[in-house]
């Protein structure tokens, strides 16, 4: 399932993928997925706004739901942030943030830490659960 703006959901035109358009500011619809995925969301906003999302996704989540949330989080990057995260303060009024960070914000929402796992010295994909 696609769940994105109207503009990127006309974009997709695979056959396998059921598409629905809305804002996850606003609600995210409880359509009995198993778990959600936000690659690369998290770092367009403040912590105001993640908390936004993470609290909407919550709410759509039934019990024991995962929640996979990819990010440059790696506690010890092999590569410097610092100019991508001078980039993020610009562009989005955000930055790149710490894995102590995006634990702290899901377990704000609710979310319990599962694992993290290492995609390659930039990404991670930080795994949290719905008790």
């Amino acid at each position: 399932i696609l769940f994105d703006l109207e503009g990127v959901v006309q974009k997709c035109s695979h056959p396998g993928i059921v598409r629905i358009a809305g804002d996850f500011f606003n609600e995210i619809p409880t359509i009995g997925a198993d778990g959600i995925m936000l690659c690369r969301v998290l770092h367009d906003w403040n912590d105001e706004k993640a908390r936004i999302i993470l609290n909407n996704c919550f709410r759509a989540m039934k019990p024991g739901g995962i929640l996979y949330i990819i990010e440059n989080g790696d506690p010890d990057p092999e590569v410097d942030l610092s100019l991508l995260s001078l980039n993020m303060a610009v562009m989005c009024q955000s930055r790149e943030r710490t894995q102590m960070e995006y634990f702290q914000l899901c377990s704000k929402a609710g979310f319990s830490s599962e694992r993290t796992v290492r995609l390659n010295a930039l990404q991670t994909i930080l795994i949290f659960t719905k008790p």
